[in-house]
């Protein structure tokens, strides 16, 4: 005999179906001492799911029917062994006594729902049975009739209407007594088996019910709530906020107020915006303030509006703009490149733009508020597959911006500001206000000529080589798209803290740091090893501007040797810059004398740092 034969694991999803169930009430989630009934009802809830769950199976699976006392005693004996622990040690811990409070059912909700469940009943039993075995039914029908009440009670479906209140939170309630409703009469079902009933009818009764209330409700829903409502939403569940991914609150290293060249001071911008257009967003006002000279801009070469329109950028004159201010975020432009660029034609060198943008670390926060926890991380995952994996595969991109017109586009911080920087601009100052971004930039150049920005798979990195050269090195892309026209920004705005690396870089995404961490990134730069454009130790390829950072005699040092796949970096582990310069002229001296001992020295010092000491590229 084997522990799992067939006729065990027959039943092995009873388990599952328990599990599933509890997890989904909320069991094991820690409870607040808001009194017995609180810390029961999950348990509660969890026991009638479990119950209508099993039923539904049996009521379905006509090959399999077991003792329904065996099935519903061990059910109810394990709820009350549950129950009965959870009061001992309630009583103990001296918790409130019970606070079961029984509202007075609001009359018009409740009417709604009843006429509902009675024509969903009469229409399907007149229909499909007759009326003789309608007669025949009478205590089954009853039997559904209180338990439907029972679930709009223990639910609050009845409760009535609030102002202000959210679509989804509003429709949750409802949700959560029609699942009760639905597996009460499943269990009904399968305890009474009512005669001259088909077992599926009831719980036919139920679906239809659930699918038919949800539609009324949501008219209902949307002929109630008033317009503009500014009422705080009450949440049902709180929901915690944490971000996906490390964000500058502000940055703020080197920062001087910006002030416009030959600009002549003058208050009226400055009282425009402070008095009429931002009267509204203090917060806003204080940090264009805090940023850049606003007296030494002219209103009547300003622009303030708040729109996604590209109509309001394609009228104005070219190169006659001091001060733009779009309010609107960027998320709703389908072309942000041409956007940048038909600013940047209106903007007069150092002009400045001001705008804004929901990025995609603080999308998940939005989605947490707008809606009950689970349901918020139910609509997060879906919205993360719709609006973030579809638009960057090649077939699947085109049916959503044909969908969504490129409206409501989930865009990272990163890639904003590369784009900023690829269409001309440099950043002055940005700014985290509630939900948004704000930037700060200022026209600094005409719009890049660069076809390919990173937006691919795999990427190629200009590097210099031996003899000053340059290659292309190959890697996974593991940064947000256009990173690259930010690295100067970075180091000069944020510095580096660990050797030539940023910390907590926010350029690098969630799957881009597991990437690095395995070091799954280089892989592809085993074309460039085969290649013999690198060696498989060496002091490591370059960008052009980091290479410009070395002192210049180190700088001639480097030009004599190919770089290395695996760098110093990793045998002396140094913690800034110029440990790091340092590490790199001890590699190159050794190699310049002994060639072959000196890579093969560093390479399992290399290698014995990242197994044991984990090292790591980040």
């Amino acid at each position: 005999m084997y522990f799992f034969d067939e006729d065990t694991f027959k039943y092995f999803y009873l388990q599952l179906t328990v599990l599933f169930t509890s997890f989904l009430s909320g069991k094991f989630s820690r409870k607040r001492n808001n009194g017995l009934v609180s810390v029961l009802k999950p348990y509660f809830i969890a026991f009638v799911l479990t119950i209508g769950l099993i039923s539904l199976y049996f009521n379905l699976n006509s090959e399999t029917k077991p003792s329904r006392l065996l099935i519903s005693g061990t059910l109810f004996l394990g709820f009350l062994v549950e129950i009965s622990w959870l009061t001992f040690t309630n009583t103990l811990k001296k918790t409130k006594s019970l606070e079961f409070r029984i509202k007075v059912t609001p009359f018009l909700i409740f009417v709604k729902l009843l006429i509902i469940v009675v024509l969903t009943g009469y229409v399907y039993f007149w229909h499909s049975e007759g009326s003789t075995n309608l007669a025949k039914d009478k205590i089954a029908i009853g039997v559904m009739f209180v338990l439907w009440f029972f679930a709009g009670m223990f639910t609050h479906q009845f409760n009535s209407f609030r102002n202000g209140i959210r679509f989804w939170v509003f429709q949750w309630k409802h949700i959560k007594g029609d699942l009760l409703f639905t597996a009460l009469v499943s269990f009904m079902v399968f305890i009474l088996e009512p005669e001259g009933l088909s077992n599926l009818n009831p719980i036919i009764i139920a679906i239809s019910y659930s699918i038919a209330s949800f539609i009324v409700l949501t008219v209902y829903f949307f002929e109630k709530s008033p317009i503009n409502i500014d009422v705080p939403t009450h949440k049902i569940i709180k929901a915690n906020y944490f971000d996906e991914e490390p964000l500058a609150k502000q940055v703020s290293k080197n920062w001087q107020v910006y002030k416009i060249e030959n600009g002549k001071f003058n208050h009226y911008l400055a009282e425009q915006l402070s008095n009429i257009y931002l009267l509204n967003f203090k917060e806003i006002f204080k940090f264009i303030e805090e940023s850049i000279d606003i007296y030494s801009f002219d209103l009547r070469r300003a622009i303030i509006l708040r729109s996604s329109d590209t109509y309001n950028v394609d009228v104005l004159p070219k190169n006659m703009i001091e001060f733009y201010l779009n309010l609107h975020e960027i998320n709703d432009m389908r072309r942000i490149n041409e956007f940048f660029i038909k600013i940047n034609s209106v903007l007069i060198n150092g002009g400045v733009f001001i705008g804004c943008v929901e990025p995609a670390t603080l999308r998940r926060s939005k989605f947490l508020k707008e809606f009950p926890f689970y349901l918020a991380n139910f609509f997060y995952s879906l919205d993360y597959l719709w609006r973030r994996v579809f638009p960057k595969i090649p077939y699947l991109q085109k049916i959503y911006f044909s969908i969504t017109n490129g409206k409501n586009r989930v865009i990272s911080l990163s890639e904003v500001l590369g784009r900023l920087y690829y269409c001309g601009f440099e950043v002055i100052n940005i700014k985290q206000l509630e939900e948004k971004v704000y930037f700060i930039v200022k026209k600094e150049m005409e719009p890049s000529h660069e076809k390919n920005p990173s937006y691919g798979l795999f990427i190629k990195l200009k590097r210099v080589g031996k003899g000053g050269k340059f290659i292309y090195v190959y890697k996974f892309r593991t940064m947000s798209p256009y990173s690259e026209f930010i690295q100067k920004f970075i180091f000069e705005k944020i510095g580096s803290t660990s050797g030539d690396k940023v910390d907590n870089d926010f350029r690098v995404t969630s799957w881009g740091k597991v990437l690095r961490r395995f070091w799954i990134d280089e892989l592809p730069m085993i074309v460039n090893l085969i290649k013999g454009d690198l060696s498989l130790v060496g002091v490591r390829p370059l960008s052009v501007h980091k290479f410009e950072m070395y002192p210049e005699d180190f700088r001639n040092e480097r030009k004599k040797y190919r770089p290395g796949l695996i760098p110093p970096y990793y045998y002396d582990l140094p913690k800034s810059f110029d440990k790091l310069v340092e590490s790199e002229r001890n590699y190159l001296e050794r190699y310049s004398v002994k060639p072959f001992s000196t890579q093969i020295k560093y390479l399992f010092g290399a290698l014995y740092n990242i197994v044991f000491k984990r090292a790591r590229s980040k």
